[in-house]
Formats: C-alpha cells, sequence, structure tokens
C-alpha cells in the first residue's frame, strides 16, 4: 500500500510542464504549472542570457504517452560586453514523451522514457550602445531519452538529447555577430519533490555543449524550476 501511495502521489505531479520524469501522468490526467528558466552563456556571450517565466500544461494521452505545452515570456539578461540589451519577447514549446518503462507497474527499478521537444523563441532587441534593434526567431528540435528512479518519496531523473536548432535575425549587420544554425548535445539532471497528492516542485540543470555553423564550441547552462498541480487526480489514491 505504502508503494503505491508513492507511486500515485508522485504520478499526480508528474507531467505538469516540460521539465518531467521518466514516469507518465496516466490516461485522461490534466497538470498545470507555473515555470520559471534562466539560460545564460547565450550565443557564446559569456555575459549574455536569458530569464523566462511561464504556464505549461499538460495531459496523458495514454497510459504511457505524455503532451506538454509551455509558453513563457523571456527577457535578455546581461550583455554588458555588447554595449547592454534590452527587450523581449515569447517562448513556446510542445513535448512529446513516450514512457517505455514503468517502475510501478512492469516491476523494474527504474522508469525510462523517450520524448520529442519542438521550441520557439521570438522577440526584439536593442543594444543600446550599438543604438540597433532587430527581430529575432529561434527555433529548435530535441530528441532525447530520460531514466528516473524513486528513492524515499524523491525522484531524481537523468535526461541526454540531441538538439538542432536555427536562429533567424532581421538586421543583417547583428546577423553577422550570431551564426544561424547550432547543434548541441544536452544533459539534464533534475528532481522531483512531491508536496502533496496534487502538488509538487521539479529542479532542473540543464548542461548544453553547443557547435555553431561558425565553426565555435562551448556550453551553455540552463536551470530551471516548475510547481506542478495536478487537476484530476485518481480519486481512489491509497486504497490499493
Amino acid at each position: 500500500m505504502k508503494k503505491m501511495l508513492i507511486c500515485a502521489l508522485l504520478v499526480s505531479v508528474i507531467a505538469s510542464a516540460s521539465l518531467a520524469t521518466a514516469l507518465p501522468s496516466g490516461k485522461s490526467k490534466w497538470g498545470i504549472a507555473a515555470v520559471g528558466a534562466a539560460l545564460s552563456n547565450y550565443a557564446n556571450v559569456s555575459d549574455f542570457g536569458l530569464s523566462m517565466v511561464g504556464l505549461a500544461v499538460s495531459y496523458g494521452v495514454t497510459d504511457r504517452f505524455d503532451v506538454s505545452l509551455t509558453c513563457a515570456p523571456f527577457s535578455p539578461t546581461g550583455g554588458g560586453s555588447m554595449g547592454g540589451v534590452t527587450g523581449g519577447g515569447t517562448s513556446w514549446a510542445a513535448r512529446l514523451q513516450y514512457n517505455w518503462i514503468n517502475e510501478f507497474t512492469d516491476g523494474r527499478p527504474f522508469s525510462l522514457a523517450n520524448y520529442i521537444d519542438v521550441s520557439q523563441l521570438a522577440g526584439m532587441a536593442s543594444f543600446t550602445t550599438l543604438g540597433m534593434s532587430t527581430g529575432a526567431i529561434a527555433t529548435g528540435y530535441s530528441l532525447g531519452i530520460k531514466v528516473s528512479k524513486l528513492i524515499y518519496i524523491v525522484m531524481p531523473y537523468l535526461g541526454i538529447s540531441y538538439t538542432t536548432a536555427s536562429t533567424s535575425i532581421d538586421n543583417a549587420a547583428l546577423a553577422a555577430a550570431f551564426p544561424p544554425n547550432q547543434t548541441s548535445y544536452d544533459l539534464s539532471l533534475g528532481l522531483l519533490i512531491p508536496f502533496s497528492m496534487r502538488s509538487g516542485l521539479v529542479l532542473e540543470y540543464l548542461a548544453s555543449n553547443v557547435s555553431d555553423s561558425a565553426g565555435n564550441n562551448y556550453m551553455s547552462p540552463t536551470v530551471s524550476a516548475a510547481f506542478g498541480y495536478n487537476l484530476n487526480p485518481d480519486p481512489d489514491v491509497g486504497l490499493h
């Protein structure tokens, strides 16, 4: 009974955002989450980054297949080496995740899932000292695999993914300074901390090893957090 209760508690907050373990959320289960992220060394500029806060919604299509959508306004941070940067825009991300191994229902020691991400950032940036502004759109596609494991009542997870991205910049003078195509190998380390049968916190560190079309190679880390809430948990949780 204790194991089933913990399982249901974890699943109730698993897929509230793209920040998720390898466990599925459950068929017809809805989740919602407040999400935030801070990315640094963006475009290989050490003091330039992005910060974003938004909302994520997820749905369990089947017992193993989840979809989620995240919308988060973003703004640039730092950028002193480029003369100061202001502006902002909106980011969108969609995830499809399929669970192959569920440690609770399949009798395995861990859970395993594959996922596909599609994301886009669109906005404006103004470079104060340069006196230039531009619109920009960045689009990315990721394919990844994720493993998670229940330890007591928390669940750490590890993810590995490959990402390809392209950036379109309106201002030709600025576009020359930002290579239009990037690929990366990404490593994510996360932890799910449940608070109740309905809610929980997910913390994640993502390290991306980026290569761009100009031949540059650099690391770009992202720190993220999501507070998730399940809208329709199982009514008989704890009775198994």
